[in-house]
């Protein structure tokens, strides 16, 4: 069961704990698992890059998809291939925590549903041996740490996210709103090929630039993109609201979503989307779930 206390911001503490949602994509330390379970672990994520390394006599029990037919043949004996592992993988995120992240009407804020799932997420891949890193947005500035297993290292990731989702740092912030498609810009520079890339956010600026660039991201990379929204946004709106005023936001937050699929779709992207009044937890390991092949 989802319980946040945090309605508003979020804590490191809070962040640290997160570590022990980890469970809900098949991770579980010292615990026996299901079969389920464990399947979003061994199959949602592709592997890191393997190189071929040498092949051996097949044993019982092997995978039977990596049997080499050609020396089989050859020697009358079946043989297996062997790989070894060709990189580090790395996993990169981009957080939005503009102002319009601060909001939220049932339980807590967008800006904390997405800490909260990034945290979750870091825990998984750090325990699975992966680097980790990330990029946050907020109204005025953009910022990026560079990726790191190691988590007195990434805590400095996870230090920002709290001071971001503080509402103060926001309402301060001087200058131009720097647009959700430069951070995309700056997250293609600073990560290299290969990697999984998650980028949460309400997608409220969306537009053709940011599409080119998540297209670019997604030849050579595994993205993820994380659509956070609120219920009053465009579905629940109050009777108060006029029948006009209701329809064009409904209209604007479907066609919003409709792009996103779409788009995500037709790019071999993965797209979730998350409500802030929702156990997101849940909903983030069930939206992985389908991205089994």
């Amino acid at each position: 069961m989802l319980e946040i206390k945090e309605l508003s911001t979020v804590s490191l503490e809070s962040l640290v704990k997160d570590k022990a949602q980890a469970y809900r994509l098949g991770f579980l330390t010292g615990r026996k698992t299901s079969k389920k379970v464990s399947t979003v672990q061994d199959f949602v994520f592709k592997d890191r890059g393997l190189e071929f390394d040498d092949v051996r006599e097949y044993h019982q029990g092997d995978d039977v998809r990596l049997v080499d037919w050609r020396m089989t043949a050859k020697q009358g004996k079946t043989y297996t291939k062997k790989f070894r592992e060709e990189v580090e993988r790395q996993v990169w995120f981009l957080v939005d925590l503009r102002s319009k992240m601060h909001f939220g009407t049932h339980k807590v804020f967008k800006s904390v549903v997405a800490a909260h799932v990034v945290a979750m997420l870091s825990w998984f891949f750090q325990m699975k041996g992966d680097k980790i890193g990330g990029i946050v947005l907020t109204q005025g500035m953009l910022e990026a740490f560079k990726p790191s297993r190691y988590p007195r290292v990434f805590m400095k990731f996870f230090n920002r996210l709290v001071s971001a989702t503080n509402q103060t740092e926001n309402v301060l912030a001087s200058g131009e709103e720097v647009s959700l498609s430069k951070a995309c810009l700056k997250l293609r520079h600073s990560c290299r090929t290969g990697n999984l890339l998650f980028i949460l956010s309400d997608f409220s600026d969306i537009d053709e630039q940011i599409f080119k660039c998540l297209a670019s991201l997604s030849k050579s990379n595994e993205l993820t993109l994380i659509h956070v929204y609120d219920d009053m946004e465009g579905r629940c709106l109050p009777p108060s609201v006029s029948d006009n005023l209701r329809n064009n936001s409904i209209y604007k937050f479907q066609r919003k979503i409709v792009q996103l699929k779409t788009f995500s779709q037709s790019r071999r992207i993965h797209f979730i989307s998350l409500s802030t009044s929702t156990d997101f937890y849940d909903a983030v390991a069930k939206g992985l779930q389908k991205r089994k092949k």
